[in-house]
């Protein structure tokens, strides 16, 4: 019963009547939810916060699904490059069982991607694995859109495509590895180094093609190794 998420308290009593007995559940219900409303955001519109909130007017007031829903409102901020940005649930009780919920935040200024470094890259350059990431510097004017933005799922993904460039170029053994992530003292900007360790560039020796051909349907042996060799036979 308490599992449910409507009750503040539960009590079970146990009473004996004749050859059995007899369960009573005291239950104390949670307050309904009279009002949602919104303090402190200015980037982000009213009805934006809204569209990811699951919470209504006269709902029980279910502490986890609060938690879950402040969350949500968190990732869109750091969607939007507030990656300092605070959420804070505010329950005030208006009596006859009722409260009102109010999200206090503070916004705080854009954090905006300001450098990428690596370490440890010899055979591909900074500017070519930049090229493939998503995670990049702030542009000229990056308040205005998500450029420079900074989000943790984002430059995990990132890893995996830098490590793919390298693979493709014969570096079996590469190892990206984590990213260390810095916040600048005035908390305007955030530096990212990422080091990397290439191993051997492993290259293929001869290859061996061998089964049946056709001639006829211009599957030769020399076109098999153009296709092989990346070239594409018309």
């Amino acid at each position: 019963v308490y599992a449910t998420g409507f009750f503040d308290d539960v009590v079970v009593d146990v009473v004996e009547e004749g050859e059995g007995l007899r369960v009573f559940f005291l239950v104390v219900e949670k307050p309904a939810i009279r009002t949602v409303t919104f303090q402190g955001n200015k980037k982000i519109e009213e009805e934006d916060l809204r569209e990811v909130l699951d919470i209504r007017s006269f709902s029980v007031l279910n502490e986890a699904e609060v938690k879950q829903n402040t969350e949500r409102m968190r990732d869109l901020y750091l969607e939007k490059g507030y990656y300092l940005a605070e959420i804070e649930p505010v329950v005030t009780e208006v009596g006859s069982d009722q409260v009102d919920l109010t999200f206090a935040i503070k916004e705080h200024r854009k954090v905006i991607v300001q450098r990428v470094d690596f370490t440890g890259n010899k055979s591909l350059s900074a500017a070519r694995i930049r090229k493939f990431m998503q995670t990049k510097p702030g542009g000229i004017a990056p308040w205005l859109t998500s450029t420079g933005s900074f989000r943790q799922e984002i430059l995990d993904n990132d890893l995996y495509i830098i490590r793919q460039l390298f693979l493709e170029e014969g570096f079996v053994d590469v190892v990206v590895d984590t990213p260390n992530v810095y916040l600048s003292p005035d908390k305007r900007y955030i530096f990212i180094s990422i080091n990397i360790d290439e191993g051997v560039r492993y290259d293929i020796g001869d290859v061996e093609i061998v089964g049946e051909f056709s001639p006829e349907e211009g599957l030769t042996e020399e076109a098999v190794r153009q296709i092989i060799g990346g070239r594409l036979i018309a």
